[in-house]
């Protein structure tokens, strides 16, 4: 029998709407509250012996067809273990990078030693011409044993996963239907989604879509525990550290020093390089960035529309009276060190002068911390330089070893991604008060906005009874 959608079209277009957009009502709550607002993992839900469906983590890094850091994988065992251990039926989705080609097949055999059984893959799940679960999937999944797991292709394999990416509040009504049937027909599969994916923060459609067709919906241990206890904790920072080579994490950047008053700013990488061209334009100075500017085929490019929101950041730190401090000088891509980028070079690193400027501005912070009432906190995100490369590995590695200075006197809170990387390759992840797997996800939790998946799941309760 196939199933129909739980809301008119109207409704679920309303409720699409509030989760892909700012929405007064759910933005305005703290994050502890939303993630209170979420019903919690229980036997009661998934002791029934029925199909469950669950979004994990299975965004992990492969080479040559083998899961080369299976971590993400492993903060969802303690769920998939409960859900196994009450009978579930377990259909695990998710998606694995960016490209729609990239398979999930290593994750399958992953998970097999991970949970110490058998993972059925099933690559072909989805009919999108139809906006239904194939014939194949659904008999593979109708005849599941109490117990078992199933693992569904990459869902960025389908196009109707990304359709909510960048679509305008204007385009919304001509996907919305599709995304609604899709969704009801996904229902087949199983009545109750459990979320245990924290780094799914764009709006995917398996992560907040699909929620709502749900008879039941609950967050995972894993994502709770670090939503309300660690997230909510590293909101209390009062130094921020940014860094890296995406320039559109200053959207995040904006969005944090809007939030609340720091009282340090930190930045290196692509972000700092937009700061400093700022910095220079409203000092009526000159500042070369390099190719950052002038070659746009070059990763490191930064748009000019990205230097006015450099300047809107700056002026709003002023206003709060946040320090920010910035690179002041760099290792270059032919390994020099300069206080100024020439217009055919790269900066790759933090130089060392910038080492000890970071050095006095910490143990400042771990100095006052220590003098305190209760220990101050610092967020962290990002890398100073191209640390995979050995020539261009110091500045962070560097930071690390500062980072261990202070751990005793500073919450520190590390913001997954490369700065989690760095943490494992110079130092320790037992360094840090925590250190989250999730870069992107808790990078819009500290600048005060909440994930679509998030809000999806909130509003579930909307369509109860």
């Amino acid at each position: 029998m196939e199933e129909v959608s739980r809301m008119e079209n109207g409704q679920f277009e309303h409720l699409l709407r509030r989760i892909r957009f700012e929405d007064a009502e759910i933005d305005s709550l703290p994050l502890s509250e939303l993630v209170a607002g979420i019903p919690p993992l229980t036997g009661d839900m998934v002791g029934s012996g029925g199909h469950v469906l669950l979004r994990l983590d299975v965004d992990v890094p492969t080479v040559d067809g083998k899961v080369t850091d299976p971590t993400r994988l492993e903060t969802g065992a303690e769920t998939i273990k409960f859900c196994m251990s009450k009978g579930s039926k377990l259909v695990i989705f998710g998606h694995i990078g960016r490209d729609s080609s990239e398979s999930l097949r290593p994750v399958a055999e992953s998970l097999s030693q991970l949970l110490r059984t058998d993972v059925q893959f099933l690559p072909d799940w989805f009919d999108e011409s139809a906006l239904d679960v194939t014939c194949q999937a659904k008999s593979a999944i109708a005849a599941m044993t109490p117990g078992s797991v199933v693992l569904l292709e990459n869902c960025r394999k389908y196009s109707l996963e990304r359709d909510l990416w960048k679509i305008t509040e204007g385009e919304l009504s001509l996907v919305s239907h599709k995304l609604g049937v899709a969704a009801a027909a996904i229902r087949s599969i199983a009545h109750v989604e459990i979320n245990e994916s924290i780094a799914a923060s764009n709006a995917d459609f398996s992560s907040s879509v699909v929620p709502l067709e749900m008879d039941s919906v609950a967050l995972g241990f894993f994502i709770r525990n670090e939503l309300a206890q660690h997230a909510v904790q590293a909101l209390d920072s009062h130094l921020v550290v940014i860094s890296g080579l995406k320039v559109n994490k200053l959207d995040d950047l904006e969005s944090i020093v809007r939030r609340k008053p720091l009282r340090t700013l930190v930045s290196a990488g692509s972000l700092a390089m937009a700061l400093r061209k700022a910095v220079a334009f409203e000092r009526g100075e000159q500042f070369s960035i390099g190719r950052a500017e002038s070659d746009d085929s070059n990763k490191a490019y930064i748009p000019p529309k990205r230097i006015d929101q450099a300047r809107r950041i700056l002026e709003v730190c002023r206003a709060s009276e946040t320090e920010v401090i910035l690179p002041v000088d760099f290792v270059l891509d032919d390994g020099s060190v300069s206080e100024l980028i020439p217009d055919s070079r790269v900066q790759l690193d933090i130089g060392p002068k910038t080492v000890e400027l970071l050095r006095s501005v910490f143990q400042q912070y771990a100095k006052d911390s220590a003098n305190s009432a209760s220990p101050f906190a610092m967020f962290t995100n990002g890398v100073f330089g191209k640390f995979e490369d050995p020539r261009y590995e110091l500045g962070t590695k560097m930071y690390i070893e500062i980072l261990q200075s202070i751990s005793q006197d500073v919450r520190i809170y590390v913001g997954g991604g490369e700065g989690r990387l760095a943490l494992e390759r110079f130092g320790n992840i037992s360094d840090v008060q925590h250190a989250f797997t999730a870069g992107g996800t808790i990078l819009k939790c500290m600048g005060g906005k909440h994930v679509a998946y998030l809000k999806s799941l909130w509003l579930h309760k909307s369509l109860s009874g």
